[in-house]
């Protein structure tokens, strides 16, 4: 079998990398009875250098529904104050029924945004409850972290 030499100058170039990570912590755990999506004290900032670039955001932390409060708990990613995720967040949530000592879990998840812009852009970790004056939590055990990585 004849062995064809392939010219290295016509095979096309895929530079892909990432930028130096950005990491937001707090071990101070956030609580709300809010049924809107409330921002946590689990957030980060990033400069993409250009505005073609997206970022992946990873969140990990400990997200609760309180004793006996017969409510389930969301949590999602928000650029500023603009929900990436549904109605349901990312989809992590607990219920904790009238006779449970409460509900908890460690949630961890990544998200790829396209914020279109090389401005300074602040992403937070944001939860809410489904039922009004029903207590949640993010971040009881533990740290809770939120990483950007801007990938070029």
């Amino acid at each position: 079998m004849a062995r064809t030499k392939i010219d290295p100058s016509l095979i096309p170039t895929l530079t892909i990398g990432f930028q130096a990570p950005v990491q937001g912590t707090s071990t101070t755990e956030f609580t709300t009875t809010a049924t809107s999506f409330q921002t946590t004290n689990c957030a980060a900032t990033i400069t993409p250098t250009s505005s073609s670039h997206r970022i992946k955001i990873t969140v990990s932390g400990f997200l609760r529904t309180a004793t006996s409060q017969s409510a389930n708990s969301y949590v999602t990613i928000a650029r500023s104050t603009t929900n990436l995720g549904t109605a349901q967040g990312f989809g992590a949530l607990l219920y904790a029924s009238a006779a449970d000592t409460s509900a908890g879990a460690l949630v961890s998840f990544i998200y790829i945004d396209s914020p279109a812009t090389a401005s300074s852009t602040t992403y937070n970790v944001q939860i809410r409850s489904d039922v009004g004056g029903k207590t949640v939590g993010f971040g009881q055990q533990g740290t809770q972290v939120i990483v950007l990585e801007e990938i070029v």
